[in-house]
C-alpha cells in the first residue's frame, strides 16, 4: 500500500499535490466548521429555553465522527490525483464505505432520539412508555443489517449469492424458532398499534388483570386476586381483549321483577319511581326503563343507565345506591318484588264422579272394614 502511495506521489507535479492537500484541507476545515457553527447556537438557544427538538439535533450532529470526516477528505484529496484505474476504483469503495458508516451513526441517532420523543410525549400525555426499546432494538437491527450488506457489497463480494446461500439456512431456522419470532412481530404489533398499555386493565376470555410488562415474548398482567398472569403475545393478539382502561362510562343493563298480581296503575307507576330515584344519585344517568317481559312468575321492566365513570367502585356505589332506593319506594308503595313460584290446583275429590274400581280409588264402592 505504501509503495503504490509513492508511485501516486512520484506521478503527479508537487504543485497537483499541494493543490489536493489543499482542497482536501478546506473541504474539512468548512465541514468542521459548519458542524460547530450549528452546535454553538444550539447550546447559545438551549440556554434560554430547553427543546427536546433542539437535544436532537445535537444529538445527531455529535454523531459526526471527526475521524470519518478527516478520512473522507483525505481520500477526496487522493482521487484529485492521477492514478491508475484499479487504485481509483478501491479507493472509491473505501470513500463509499466511510459515508455508508457515517450515514449509519446518523440514521441510529436519529432513530434514538425519535424514540425518546416519542416516549417524552406518551409521558406527557400519562401515558407510560411501553416497548420502545423493543421497536428500538427492531430499527437498528434492519439498519446495520442493511449498512452491513452495502460494506460487503462495496469489498466485492456477491451479496445476492450470500442472501441465497444464506436462505436455506434462514428457512431452517426460522421453522425452528416460528414461535419465538412470532411473539417477536406481535411485541412489535403491541408497541405500534397500541390495543393495550402498562397500567391498562383488561379481561381475556375469563381471566382479567392490569398490565405489568410487555416484553419481547411475553405479556404479564396483575390479576385482581394478586397472581401474575403470563400471556405470549403471539396468543394474546389472537385473543378477544376488553379493554375496560379505554371505557368513558360504563353502561349497565338491570332487569326488576315484581308480582303477577300488581295492579296496572301500580304498574304504570314504576317508571315514574325509577325516573325519580335516578335524578338523586351521583355518577348515574338513566338512559331508558320499559315494562318489557311476562315471564312465568315475574312482569319484568329492563331498566338501562349510564355510570358516568369507568371506575368499577363508582359503578358498585350507583347500584347499591339504586337498590337501597327503589326498595325503599316499593315498601312504601306496597309493590312487592317476585320470585320463583308455583301455583298447585286441586280439585275436590268429592265433585268428580268416580266408578267402583277404578285404579286411582281401587277400592271406592267396597267395604273395606276389619275382618270380624
Amino acid at each position: 500500500m505504501l509503495k503504490q502511495l509513492l508511485n501516486i506521489m512520484n506521478q503527479n507535479e508537487p504543485e497537483h499535490l499541494v493543490i489536493s492537500a489543499a482542497i482536501a484541507f478546506a473541504v474539512f476545515t468548512v465541514f468542521a466548521g459548519i458542524r460547530y457553527l450549528i452546535d454553538y447556537r444550539l447550546k447559545k438557544s438551549a440556554r434560554h429555553h430547553k427543546s427536546i427538538w433542539n437535544e436532537a439535533v445535537r444529538d445527531v450532529l455529535s454523531s459526526t465522527s471527526v475521524f470519518m470526516l478527516f478520512v473522507f477528505c483525505t481520500l477526496l484529496g487522493f482521487l484529485l490525483l492521477d492514478m491508475p484505474v484499479a487504485m481509483h476504483s478501491a479507493l472509491l469503495h473505501i470513500t463509499a464505505i466511510v459515508v455508508i458508516l457515517q450515514c449509519g451513526f446518523w440514521i441510529g441517532s436519529i432513530i434514538r432520539q425519535w424514540i425518546k420523543i416519542r416516549i417524552n410525549r406518551d409521558h406527557q400525555k400519562g401515558v407510560p412508555g411501553t416497548g420502545y426499546e423493543i421497536m428500538s432494538y427492531a430499527l437498528r437491527l434492519v439498519l446495520w443489517t442493511v449498512i452491513v450488506l452495502l460494506i460487503l457489497s462495496n469489498l466485492g463480494i456477491n451479496v445476492s449469492t450470500l442472501l441465497a446461500s444464506l436462505g436455506i439456512g434462514g428457512v431452517a431456522v426460522a421453522l425452528a424458532v416460528q414461535n419465538i419470532l412470532g411473539d417477536l412481530f406481535a411485541s412489535l404489533s403491541i408497541v405500534m398499534d397500541k390495543p393495550f398499555e402498562v397500567g391498562d386493565f383488561l379481561s381475556i376470555g375469563e381471566l382479567t388483570g392490569t398490565v405489568r410488562h410487555i416484553g419481547l415474548k411475553t405479556t404479564r398482567l396483575t390479576s385482581i386476586t394478586g397472581e401474575e398472569l403470563v400471556f405470549a403475545n403471539s396468543d394474546l393478539l389472537k385473543s378477544r381483549i376488553h379493554n375496560y382502561k379505554k371505557m368513558q362510562e360504563r353502561r349497565v343493563v338491570y332487569t326488576l321483577g315484581v308480582e303477577f298480581d300488581t295492579p296496572p296503575e301500580k304498574l304504570r307507576q314504576i317508571n315514574e319511581i325509577v325516573r325519580e330515584i335516578f335524578d338523586t344519585i351521583p355518577n348515574g344517568r338513566l338512559s331508558r326503563v320499559h315494562f318489557s317481559r311476562i315471564s312465568q312468575s315475574t312482569l319484568d321492566f329492563e331498566i338501562v343507565y349510564y355510570v358516568e365513570s369507568p371506575d368499577y367502585q363508582t359503578y358498585m356505589d350507583v347500584q347499591e345506591a339504586f337498590n337501597l332506593a327503589v326498595m325503599e319506594r316499593f315498601s312504601r308503595e306496597k309493590i312487592a318484588f317476585a320470585y320463583p313460584t308455583q301455583t298447585l290446583q286441586i280439585q275436590h275429590a268429592s265433585s268428580v264422579p268416580v266408578p267402583p274400581g277404578d285404579p286411582v280409588f281401587p277400592f271406592a264402592g267396597q267395604d273395606v272394614s276389619p275382618l270380624k
